[in-house]
């Protein structure tokens, strides 16, 4: 069974570039743009009305919703405790890395420090190979 992952991101070329590196790690990615969908989203997992994903990777800086505002809300619901979330991210903020830091299953990661490939590593890693 293919792994799932969610990508919320509103820039579409960042989007293409870490698509592929996930689909050659095995994913099957889907991509949503703004804060507004992330929220219907996580809302439509934490309910069952739709399959959640493996992971998510969500970026802070949204329009509409901000991702911070998602993430949390991400957190709130049980039902996705085993999914995991890497917050993907441009916006360097040592206050929503040190809150990331203290949730389960959640990971901050800077845009410029990552590369498409390692990230794909890294979700690979934490869904145990």
């Amino acid at each position: 069974r293919p792994r799932l992952l969610l990508f919320i991101e509103d820039e579409l070329d960042v989007v293409e570039l870490y698509k592929t590196a996930f689909e050659h790690g095995g994913f099957v990615v889907e991509s949503i743009f703004t804060g507004e969908e992330a929220l219907e989203r996580v809302r439509h997992f934490a309910t069952g009305r739709m399959e959640r994903p493996h992971v998510i990777i969500l970026d802070i800086m949204l329009p509409g919703i901000p991702g911070a505002t998602v993430l949390r809300e991400a957190r709130s619901h049980k039902a996705l405790d085993n999914t995991a979330i890497f917050v993907l991210t441009n916006y360097a903020n040592s206050k929503l890395k040190a809150e990331v830091d203290t949730m389960r299953n959640t990971k901050y990661f800077l845009k410029t420090d990552v590369t498409p490939s390692k990230l794909a590593a890294a979700a690979r890693e934490i869904l145990g190979g």
